[in-house]
């Protein structure tokens, strides 16, 4: 266990990837801590898996504050993709996560990311930071699965009112199989959220009303976790006080970037970004 003083806490499973080549770490957790620390967060996470994929975590993220708890078994999930849908098997699955999972120093962190990715977030976290900013990626909390292992979607088990105490709430197509009104219901129970579509434009919804925000152009090597650095990026900017249509922008920005190589690798820092940002502004200023 590695704890101290973090700007970004995000919570749920890191997961392992596995596909045609040997494992690799994923799930949300693991993009947001390093999205988080790229763009210069002090990062955090809490998350459950065995002793030898914690190894690989703390050699992954050495300067991520890392709380682990064991379990048996780590969260994985079999990834195949057709054009740009993804389908997934549940392979096996992590303990659950709850209110006595975090760290007592990390219940004030400024910017907490619930981010299940099979359930294991306990829900009641939603009202456990009164003091901080929430961003909610609910992925986690839509996935269904039966004997075959095949992750479908469905509604929440819980009040969707329970997300009107999050700060903001970033969902996808792809996390609703296509259920528009699932999407309008989370809208509506949100203050502020964001639906992505896979490279083409979010929709705002926010107090000013509804926004679509186009997609920065791109070339798609690797499309793994380009939603959770979407979601990550969107937090860090929202949280910092910027306008929700420019932190949309600058996560468009973020996703498009860490899509265009394999991995992690590409995920980009914050001065990559304001530099692309502040080009297409003088593009469209005509300057």
């Amino acid at each position: 266990m590695t704890t101290g003083s973090i700007d970004y806490l995000v919570i749920g499973h890191v997961a392992l990837d596995v596909g045609a080549g040997p494992p690799r770490l994923g799930g949300t957790a693991y993009y947001a801590a390093l999205t988080a620390q790229r763009l210069g967060q002090r990062a955090g996470m809490v998350t459950r898996c065995p002793r030898h994929v914690a190894a690989l975590l703390h050699d992954a993220l050495p300067s991520v504050a890392l709380h682990v708890l064991p379990s048996a078994e780590a969260t994985a999930f079999e990834n195949s993709y057709a054009g740009d849908r993804r389908q997934q098997r549940l392979l096996a699955r992590a303990d659950d996560l709850d209110l006595s999972s975090i760290p007592r120093e990390w219940g004030d962190v400024p910017l907490v990311h619930l981010g299940p990715v099979a359930q294991e977030v306990e829900p009641a976290l939603l009202g456990a930071f009164p003091r901080s900013f929430v961003g909610v990626t609910p992925q986690g909390w839509l996935r269904r699965w039966g004997d075959d292992q095949i992750v479908g979607c469905a509604a929440p088990d819980f009040d969707l009112a329970r997300l009107g105490s999050a700060s903001a709430v970033v969902f996808s197509d792809e996390d609703l199989c296509g259920n528009e009104g699932l999407a309008r219901r989370l809208a509506a129970a949100a203050p502020v959220s964001v639906q992505t579509r896979a490279g083409q434009a979010a929709t705002l919804h926010s107090p000013r009303g509804q926004q679509r925000i186009a997609a920065h152009p791109t070339v798609v090597v690797d499309p793994t976790g380009a939603g959770d650095v979407f979601a990550t990026a969107f937090f860090v900017r929202f949280a910092e006080g910027a306008a929700p249509d420019d932190a949309v922008r600058f996560a468009h920005v973020a996703a498009a970037l860490s899509i265009a190589a394999p991995g992690s690798a590409a995920i980009p820092d914050r001065e990559t970004i304001a530099r692309i940002l502040q080009h297409e502004e003088r593009i469209a200023n005509g300057a």
